[in-house]
């Protein structure tokens, strides 16, 4: 057991595959969400992580293993989960399985007369930081949530919003850990937003693991962005095919 703080559970799948998972969980709703989560495909060199700063739900049958992560925005301390990114661990009975990453998320919509407001006052809290001007106690609590409405700014079409936020990053980071964490979640999610935002076009190979690696890393030194969906079929004990399609489009 890695975390002997948290609650370990696990599942086995076809007889043959087995996925355990641990992390902190609240219910909200009537819906358990899950925090600093590691999940691991046992024998499989699988694993994957979601820190103390997100949020994901888990669901499974005997077919699937699936984890929806979720981000929380809302303004006026009104706030809701939005489903972000969709993973699913699909198993097959011939001894295979596939991981499909999904990006679900559907940008909220708010007033845009409100979020005029929103913005400028981000905007001269921003200009405070830079001038070193103290901030009062409200405005200490509305700089708290700067990198998240920049966020929501930014999803409903405020095009000077992730350049307001790359300004702050010295001024959030130099203020303290908890801002300079929120603002790295939320530039996060804009990454992962922003690829979707490309035309793509796919390629389907079959190679062996160490090609693969060469091939991803190649591709992101010149510009690509890219989602993998990989399968693996074991043929024996000692040798992998992965047949993996790449989403792609170039810069």
């Amino acid at each position: 057991n890695r975390h002997k703080d948290l609650k370990s559970q696990y599942k086995v799948f076809k007889e043959q595959f087995v996925v355990c998972w641990a992390g902190h969980t609240k219910q909200v709703k009537g819906e358990t969400y899950y925090s600093r989560v590691d999940i691991e495909l046992i024998n499989e060199q699988v694993r994957l992580f979601y820190s103390a700063l997100d949020e994901v739900s888990i669901s499974h049958n005997g077919d699937y293993f699936k984890i929806v992560e979720y981000v929380q925005l809302g303004l006026n301390n009104n706030y809701q989960y939005y489903p972000l990114e969709e993973v699913i661990i699909e198993f097959n009975e011939n001894g295979a399985y596939a991981i499909n990453t999904t990006l679900v998320f559907e940008p909220p919509q708010f007033n845009k007369k409100n979020l005029h407001h929103i913005f400028n006052a981000n905007n001269a809290l921003l200009d405070k930081l830079k001038k070193n001007i103290p901030l009062n106690n409200n405005e200490e609590k509305d700089l708290v949530n700067l990198p998240g409405t920049y966020l929501i700014c930014a999803v409903n079409d405020f095009t000077e919003a992730v350049e307001k936020l790359q300004e702050a990053k010295p001024y959030l980071k130099a203020r303290n850990a908890d801002l300079y964490d929120r603002y790295q979640e939320v530039t996060r999610i804009l990454r992962k937003i922003k690829y979707t935002q490309y035309a793509v076009s796919s390629i389907k190979l079959s190679c062996n693991k160490s090609l693969i690696f060469t091939l991803i890393k190649w591709m992101a030194n010149h510009g690509f962005f890219f989602s993998l969906n990989i399968i693996i079929f074991k043929h024996n004990t000692k040798h992998h095919l992965w047949e993996f399609s790449i989403l792609l489009k170039k810069n």
